[in-house]
């Protein structure tokens, strides 16, 4: 009977914990985004998860290809990324930040 009410408090506080741990990682996902507006250059001093995150990454490169070199590996490596970071204004510089996976990928290049 006490184990039952204890496990009952368990599970509750266990989806307590859940559902305050999405809303952190949504308020702080907002906050990157408001920041980078400010400056692109923020994307460096994220989190890894943040900086993996696709739409946290183009919002950077929407200001300046240079945050390329910022993002993930994974995102260095997405040719539509990559794509990004040089259609505003950006020069084949940025493409030195690529993956080195996708910048051996002649059909890419």
């Amino acid at each position: 009977m006490i184990s039952t009410t204890l496990d009952e408090e368990i599970a509750e506080c266990q989806e307590q914990l859940a559902h305050w741990s999405q809303r952190l990682r949504d308020l702080t996902r907002r906050r990157a985004l408001v920041r980078i507006r400010d400056d692109w250059r923020v994307l460096a001093t994220l989190p890894l998860d943040l900086r993996g995150d696709r739409s946290v990454v183009v919002e950077a490169l929407a200001q300046h290809g240079g945050a390329l070199q910022y993002a993930s590996d994974e995102l260095r490596a997405d040719p539509d990324i990559v794509l990004a970071a040089i259609r505003p204004g950006g020069t084949a510089l940025e493409l030195m930040h690529a993956h080195q996976g996708l910048r051996a990928n002649r059909s890419f290049m």
